[in-house]
């Protein structure tokens, strides 16, 4: 994901400028590189997904969004957000589902602990006025939008920005994450770790996140086909804004790492004038990069936070 230099970043910074929507919605998806699709398209609406599991994970999985851009709704206890429609941010192509769902937000995070998140590094900077802009909201869920440009949601989803516990973003060592205090105790579950035995080359994934900012949406069929030493290269449909989203190990539903990079995510189709999603065969294209949860076990223990028991 090529900091904001992509053609398709481009022209949402451009067309949300034209519509002065930017300030409702932040979509710099910041990262490192895009994603893409690989073979057959498995994402889809985390409410459309049959897995009760899978359902009762992503209550922990979190969407990051500009602090400002949250107000409170007139009925105490709500709090309201204007979003666009995916098509309206740029252009593309007809018959695309996608164009017509709501866009809110930016990057992933997952709830490691009851008062920390986990994130991808480059989806903030490691200052604390970047902290203070930044909040999240918890199981994001497109069946709990309204048709209308407003959506909302209960004070108990809202985690704002406390504080940057720790932020690693290394390109020699492919690491980047963040570890972020938020402001209050969440009530949801805490996601466990994969602690017991690393993933292999092979092992069956899925992923929770908000690809370019939508509502929970789950990446259900991928795999595991290299490994480097601090991260593993998978085949596993994202988009910018799944940075920092959690990844599964099928066999046991432990978290076993978190997407931060991998192909791009749109080419442009000249003749009809829109983007269309990128799609490689499954051994095609560079691969999605998945930081080890094992390689941020060793921070997150120097920082005092406890995590899910297996």
């Amino acid at each position: 994901m090529k900091q904001v230099k992509s053609k398709f970043l481009f022209l949402l910074t451009s067309v949300l400028l034209a519509t002065q929507a930017q300030a409702i919605l932040d979509i710099r998806l910041p990262s490192s590189k895009n994603k893409v699709i690989y073979a057959d398209q498995n994402i889809r609406q985390t409410t459309q997904v049959k897995d009760v599991k899978i359902k009762l994970l992503s209550q922990s999985v979190a969407m990051q969004v500009q602090r400002y851009a949250i107000q409170p709704a007139l009925v105490s206890g709500l709090f309201t957000m204007r979003s666009v429609l995916l098509g309206n941010k740029a252009p593309i192509c007809k018959g695309n589902p996608w164009s017509k769902f709501n866009a809110l937000g930016s990057c992933s995070a997952t709830l490691i602990n009851h008062d920390t998140l986990l994130t991808a590094g480059h989806c903030l900077s490691h200052a604390q006025w970047d902290c203070d802009q930044k909040s999240w909201i918890l199981n994001a869920r497109e069946e709990y939008f309204t048709q209308t440009s407003f959506q909302y949601f209960t004070d108990d989803q809202i985690l704002h920005c406390k504080e940057i516990i720790s932020h690693n973003v290394d390109a020699n060592s492919g690491l980047d994450y963040a570890i972020i205090k938020v402001d209050r105790k969440a009530q949801r579950p805490v996601l466990p770790l994969a602690l017991a035995r690393s993933s292999q080359v092979g092992d069956d994934i899925f992923m929770i996140g908000h690809p370019l900012g939508l509502a929970s949406m789950t990446s259900e069929v991928g795999n595991i086909r290299a490994e480097e030493d601090q991260f593993y290269v998978a085949n596993l449909d994202s988009f910018a804004g799944n940075s920092g989203a959690p990844v599964f190990r099928k066999s046991d539903n432990k978290l076993t790492g978190m997407l931060v990079r991998g192909e791009e995510d749109f080419v442009w189709n000249d003749e009809d004038k829109c983007f269309e999603f990128r799609v490689c065969d499954n051994d095609d294209c560079r691969g999605e990069d998945i930081v080890k949860i094992e390689s941020i076990l060793e921070d997150l223990q120097r920082q005092g936070v406890e995590t899910a028991p297996l």
